[in-house]
């Protein structure tokens, strides 16, 4: 009797990297636990790809799943991010921005698997900004990897670290992440100086806007060298 025949994406160390892609049966389809993460292509939904991933019972992190159409590009796109797999040794997803079953080439990454602590996964480092996995500031421009991504800027030049971050008295909130002068796309101004201080690293720029007083003292810049730069009839109370 034919057996049901599966493909099989190996994908090892718990971090996205690529161990190897091959046709199994489904009888001979190696254990999780033995090569960490294992996807499966399964019979397509509506035409769609699905995969089974399946991992050791003792993984509680969060999967992402990456997707590329030309490995020879070293490049890799962010298809799903944070899947819980906590509870159960496998999950099956659904590609559903590839309706058609377009050629696609598949891996799975541990989402909270941050060693250098910069703030961005191991396997998103790897496959996405080809940054060191290994190093919080691979362009070490006093910058961290995650820091310049949230930021807009190259983690991998040294010369395009530098931003300018906005604080509006009247307008702003410390909670926004002071990238934008208004508020838009989820970024906006902070409201205090400080605030938009401790947001800094050397040589950033900072913008004041509003008709409220600036009522802080000069040393809330820290130890950053940073530039202020007040608009119109800004004040600072120092």
């Amino acid at each position: 009797m034919r057996r049901n025949r599966v493909f099989e994406i190996a994908v090892c160390g718990l971090c996205g990297g690529w161990l190897a892609i091959g046709e199994v049966t489904a009888g001979d389809r190696p254990e999780a636990a033995d090569s960490n993460i294992v996807l499966s292509l399964l019979a397509p939904a509506g035409g769609a790809i699905r995969l089974q991933i399946d991992y050791p019972t003792t993984f509680s992190n969060r999967l992402d799943i990456y997707v590329s159409t030309n490995l020879q590009s070293g490049r890799w796109g962010l298809r799903e991010a944070g899947l819980p797999a906590a509870g159960s040794p496998a999950l099956v997803w659904t590609d559903l921005t590839n309706p058609d079953a377009r050629l696609c080439f598949y891996q799975a990454g541990n989402a909270d698997l941050d060693t250098d602590q910069d703030g961005l996964a191991d396997a998103r480092e790897t496959l996405i900004y080809q940054t060191d996995p290994q190093s919080p500031d691979s362009d070490s421009d006093g910058v961290p990897d995650g820091a310049e991504i949230s930021r807009g800027t190259d983690p991998l030049s040294g010369g395009s670290s530098v931003i300018m971050l906005y604080a509006d008295s009247d307008a702003g909130a410390d909670g926004y992440d002071g990238y934008a002068p208004l508020v838009s796309g989820g970024h906006g101004p902070k409201r205090s100086l400080r605030a938009a201080s401790e947001a800094s690293y050397s040589h950033d720029v900072i913008q004041l806007s509003g008709v409220t007083l600036f009522d802080e003292p000069a040393l809330v810049l820290g130890i950053h060298d940073v530039t202020v730069c007040p608009l119109g009839s800004v004040r600072v109370q120092p």
